[in-house]
């Protein structure tokens, strides 16, 4: 968790990109998501264990306008990914 000076939560808005295999077209194929989060990392273990689908790579950087409008201009569309609670912190 990447906190400030003061320990004050610091949530960053990330682009996240993510190989994974397709069943439909039998390869892999790019996936991009924007995530805002306080832990990367955290979101990143998410997408690998709940993929029911083989994960090759996952790249991440900052996000920034002209990050989004790269891809958008590429045909890429830009999900919006919202974190799934896990069974072990429901309590």
């Amino acid at each position: 968790m990447e906190n400030d000076r003061k320990g004050i939560t610091v949530m960053k808005t990330y682009l996240l990109y993510v190989r994974r295999f397709s069943f439909l077209s039998g390869s892999y194929q790019l996936y991009v998501y924007k995530v805002t989060t306080d832990n990367v990392y955290r979101i990143i273990g998410k997408i690998v264990v709940t993929s029911m689908e083989h994960i090759k790579r996952i790249d991440f950087n900052l996000w920034t306008p002209e990050r989004e409008d790269f891809w958008v201009q590429r045909g890429c569309e830009i999900k919006n990914y919202k974190e799934p609670i896990l069974s072990a912190e429901r309590d």
